[in-house]
């Protein structure tokens, strides 16, 4: 239901694209003439991406995040393969085209499920260490930058006293000040323990 198919024409530079049927609409297969068209005919991103693939020299398999004409962005992947004629020329282009807009969500999702700590929410030890590396390696030279190392005093009596449950809700709660205390985009992590970086 998600996918296109398309084939491209290369000596009359013409592109048919077969559209399935879906919310009440009928599916059908649209051609585009590209040695006429107007702007107005094909979304110019869309047109010139889609050329641009087309016309690469290759086959294969490409991933691309277009934009739409309600300002709304989508994860489009073309799988294409070249048809060529008798004397070794590419003919045709062939291919299918689908939305892959919840597959690279849910990536998204794993990724940053895989660099949270379970508890507190923020970055664990392996991508603190990452992402401060990548941004040590990213400054300029004669930037500055400031790292802090903060644990919290005497946090194994919060555990002993008053139980686990409390020390957890402690460790949410110097989160939260963290995430307050600091810019959206500054790395807050947790090493392990009682023991914070920014």
């Amino acid at each position: 239901l998600n996918d296109y198919f398309f084939e491209y024409e290369y000596s009359k530079k013409t592109l048919m694209i077969s559209f399935p049927a879906m919310e009440g609409k009928s599916g059908g297969i649209k051609r585009y003439d590209f040695s006429k068209l107007s702007a107005s005919d094909f979304l110019n991103q869309r047109k010139e991406l889609f050329l641009k693939i087309i016309l690469s020299g290759e086959s294969g398999v490409r991933e691309e995040l277009f934009e739409y004409p309600e300002r709304e962005k989508h994860w489009i992947r073309f799988a294409f393969q070249r048809i060529y004629d008798d004397e070794g020329k590419t003919a045709y282009i062939i291919g299918k085209i689908n939305n892959i807009d919840n597959e690279k969500l849910e990536l998204i999702r794993l990724k940053e499920q895989a660099q949270k700590d379970s508890l507190t929410k923020i970055y664990n030890a392996a991508a603190s260490r990452s992402l401060i590396s990548e941004s040590l390696d990213c400054m300029e030279y004669g930037e500055k930058g400031a790292i802090l190392l903060i644990d919290i005093d005497n946090f194994k009596q919060i555990n002993d006293t008053y139980g686990h449950l409390a020390g957890d809700e402690t460790l949410g709660k110097v989160v939260d000040i963290l995430l307050s205390g600091f810019r959206k985009d500054d790395i807050i992590g947790r090493p392990g323990g009682d023991e914070f970086v920014v």
